[in-house]
């Protein structure tokens, strides 16, 4: 019988790093490699393997995909400060472009997914399809579809666009996520801002995890991918159903328009997905609902 290829799972620290490490591990047989700048804090697993360092250090990333008879590569690190990215064009430009450059022209790599996103689209008529051209609107963006062109070079890749949703852990504080920001403000009776006229179509990172994996099983997909929820919702629609679910007062959100808000970087405001091509692929509809409610009952179970 054939070995099973490993995979390579950057930003294995991540969000959805973490989460696709552990429902690989649950749910295959695959060995995996983890690779981030932080150590791996969860128990041992016999097929787990972590390795601590810097994509930007071509180097250290050569080394991750030389010298292996058969790899699949799943990038999903990345430097997610938008606003950071507009004066550090640095970090942005090696995780997102030459990271990618670097692992995806490797021999040893037969399967290369890039995980992109839905602000490479500016934002002025949503419902965007795979064909519609990108216009990023910020250097963040801007890097990410780069990103995607290197990617897409190899000739066994897929690009998937989407907006995630999750959490870290350790739950994260300074540099948090949508879900994160408005899950720790709410809980704590404070009022917070929501965006109403901020449109997308949010996937969670275990409904992510899971499009991933039948990606790795089944590999006739290729090219670009928009994967995300059947509905649009607005931040403040998403964070209204975070309160409602946990029974917190949804008054505290405050609706307000993205105009009203100074930001370092320009924001796409309608970046939902036509989701069209997935559902036809992968026969499967995903929704909002399933992925928030998954979400909550892990947390819970992580507390």
């Amino acid at each position: 019988m054939e070995k099973e290829p490993t995979v390579l799972v950057t930003g294995a620290t991540g969000m959805l790093g973490r989460a696709l490490v552990y429902h690989l591990l649950r749910q295959t047989n695959y060995s995996v490699v983890g690779v981030a700048r932080r150590a791996w804090l969860a128990e041992p697993h016999p097929r787990y393997t972590h390795l601590q360092g810097d994509l930007a250090d071509q180097s250290f990333t050569r080394s991750l995909v030389a010298g292996r008879d058969s790899l699949w590569v799943v990038h999903t690190a990345g430097y997610v400060d938008v606003d950071g990215s507009e004066t550090n064009h640095s970090l942005p430009t090696s995780v997102h472009i030459r990271a990618t450059q670097w692992l995806s022209d490797a021999a040893s790599v037969k399967r290369f997914i890039y995980i992109s996103t839905d602000s490479v689209y500016d934002g002025a008529q949503g419902n965007y399809t795979e064909s519609d051209l990108p216009n990023p609107i910020n250097f963040y963006a801007k890097t990410k579809w780069e990103g995607e062109v290197a990617a897409l070079r190899h000739p066994n890749s897929v690009s998937l666009r989407c907006t995630l949703y999750g959490y870290h852990s350790p739950w994260s504080t300074p540099k948090a996520s949508l879900f994160e920001w408005g899950y720790e403000n709410l809980k704590n009776n404070q009022p917070i801002p929501g965006f109403t006229d901020v449109l997308m179509t949010p996937i969670s990172m275990h409904q992510l995890s899971r499009v991933v994996r039948r990606l790795l099983d089944n590999q006739l997909t290729r090219g670009i991918l928009n994967v995300g929820s059947q509905e649009t919702l607005s931040k403040f629609d998403f964070l209204n159903a975070i309160a409602t679910k946990m029974k917190w007062d949804p008054a505290l959100i405050q609706p307000r328009i993205l105009q009203s808000v100074k930001l370092v970087a320009p924001r796409p405001k309608n970046t939902s997905l036509n989701t069209s091509r997935f559902t036809d692929m992968m026969k499967e509809t995903l929704r909002f609902d399933d992925g928030l409610n998954e979400l909550l009952d892990s947390l819970r179970s992580e507390t």
